[in-house]
């Protein structure tokens, strides 16, 4: 086991990100996102989807929300609750409602980048 703990490292998706409240869902024009996941710029003007990381490879934009991640409705669970069943290299399908439409994409998360 302390082999499989040490080996073991958290995966990066590469985002920056909130829930989508009620009354934003509805300023959207689709009150079912209320829950999802929105990519935003951070307050400090760093940008919601991280340059050169893997939500960027799959083209991943500012202002995207996430709905599904993996199979697993981000309304219901936490990003990080569905990204801890993952290791750096595994790819996820990711349902991203962007203008009005739903895509379906491909993330494969990396290692968390060392400090």
């Amino acid at each position: 086991i302390c082999d499989q703990l040490l080996a073991w490292r958290r995966p990066h998706f590469g985002i920056r990100f909130q829930r989508v409240s009620y009354e934003e869902a509805h300023d959207l024009g689709e009150p079912t996102l209320q829950g999802a996941v929105q990519i935003l710029d951070g307050d400090n003007g760093e940008p919601g989807v991280i340059p050169g990381g893997p939500a960027d490879a799959a083209g991943l934009r500012t202002g995207d929300v996430l709905v599904y991640l993996d199979g697993d409705s981000l309304a219901t669970y936490s990003i990080e609750e569905v990204l801890g069943l993952h290791r750096a290299g595994d790819s996820m399908l990711v349902v991203v409602w962007r203008s009005g439409k739903l895509l379906d994409m491909t993330v494969t998360v990396t290692e968390w980048p060392a400090d």
